[in-house]
C-alpha cells in the first residue's frame, strides 16, 4: 500500500522562484513552524550562504564560495551538529516543516540525512526545496512514495503558491 503524500518539495532551475513559492505559501498560512530557509548574500565574487532556524531566528553560516578563485568552503559542523539538533527539537511541537534547501553537499553528511529521513517518516507536514542534482541522499528523497516533487517552471511557478496550500490545508485537517 502506498504511503500518503504529506512531503512536498519543489525542483527547477536555479533562480526559478522555488523560495519565493514557500515564502508567499507560508504568507497565505497560519502553521507553528521549523525547519529551516537557506540565506545567500552576494559582494561580487563572493557567496555566503547561512542557515535561518525558523524556530528562533538564529542564523547559521555554512558556506562561503569565490567564484572568481574557485573556492568553496564549507562548515560541516552545521549540518552535523547544529542543524540535527533544532530539527530534532522542532518534530516535537511544530506542524509544517520547512526544509529550504536539500542539496549535494549533505550528500555524506550521515548526521544530517539520517535526520531528514527521521522528519520525512514523521507525521508531520514537510514542505521544501530539493536541488535538482544527482546524488544519492536526494535521490533517495526523490524516491520516497510520501513525497511529492513539484518542478517549478515559468509557466507554473505563479499557481503552485495556491495549489501548495490548498494542499496544506488538506492535510492539516486530516
Amino acid at each position: 500500500m502506498a504511503k500518503a503524500v504529506k512531503n512536498i518539495f519543489l525542483t527547477g532551475e536555479i533562480g526559478i522562484g522555488k523560495s519565493t513559492i514557500i515564502t508567499r505559501v507560508l504568507e497565505e498560512a497560519d502553521y507553528n513552524l521549523g525547519g529551516y530557509r537557506t540565506r545567500r548574500r552576494v559582494d561580487g565574487d563572493i557567496q555566503e550562504f547561512s542557515i535561518e532556524a525558523l524556530a528562533d531566528g538564529r542564523l547559521y553560516n555554512f558556506a562561503r564560495t569565490n567564484r572568481k578563485k574557485r573556492l568553496r568552503e564549507v562548515n560541516e559542523e552545521v549540518f552535523t551538529e547544529l542543524m540535527p539538533v533544532f530539527l530534532r527539537e522542532d518534530m516535537k511541537d511544530k506542524e509544517l516543516i520547512i526544509l529550504d534547501e536539500l542539496g549535494f553537499m549533505e550528500n555524506d553528511l550521515e548526521a544530517f540525512t539520517s535526520t531528514i529521513f527521521e522528519i520525512l517518516d514523521s507525521p508531520l507536514m514537510v514542505l521544501g526545496v530539493l536541488r535538482d542534482y544527482d546524488c544519492e541522499f536526494l535521490n533517495k528523497v526523490r524516491a520516497r512514495g510520501d513525497v511529492e516533487v513539484l518542478r517549478v517552471t515559468l509557466d507554473n511557478r505563479d499557481l503552485l503558491p495556491s495549489r501548495i496550500s490548498s494542499r496544506l490545508n488538506s492535510l492539516k485537517d486530516r
